[in-house]
This record gives C-alpha cells, sequence and structure tokens, in this order.
C-alpha cells in the first residue's frame, strides 16, 4: 500500500472550500461567480487544486493526480448543474 497524503481535502472539500470563498485570496471566485467562471472555461478543476496547494490544503504533487483532478472537475460539474 502506497503512503497516504498528509492533510490531503477531499476533492468535495475542495469545491465546498472554494464555493465558500475560502479561496478567494488565491483569485478564486465564491459561489454563482465562481459558477459563471467554471461555466465559461475561465476556472477550471486545475486552477482550483493550484488555488488548494498555495492556501496549503493540498500537496503539489496532487496536480498530477488524475483521479483527484476527474473528481474536482466532476464536483465542479455537479455544482454548477444544480
Amino acid at each position: 500500500m502506497g503512503a497516504i497524503n498528509q492533510s490531503q481535502i477531499t476533492p468535495f472539500d475542495l469545491v465546498q472550500a472554494a464555493y465558500q470563498g475560502q479561496l478567494k485570496s488565491q483569485g478564486i471566485p465564491s459561489a454563482a461567480a465562481l459558477m459563471n467562471a467554471y461555466n465559461g472555461g475561465d476556472i477550471t478543476a486545475i486552477k482550483i487544486i493550484e488555488a488548494g496547494i498555495q492556501k496549503g490544503l493540498l500537496s503539489p504533487d496532487t496536480l498530477n493526480d488524475s483521479s483527484y483532478v476527474s473528481a474536482v472537475d466532476t464536483q465542479l460539474a455537479t455544482l454548477a448543474n444544480n
């Protein structure tokens, strides 16, 4: 079994943090502005993950985890469609 990343926030919690405005200082808009930016292509899963890394919520190697990136994108799409 591989090593578990320390303090790795789940994709769901990362997207919720962005939605709630916890990544605003990293340039990620919150609430409706986040959904508009995502739907317009200005905000991507990668940008949210990069903001999470800047804030210390994720390790830098998270960007190389395609399943994590995909899960964040799925969470964003789900939120945008609700």
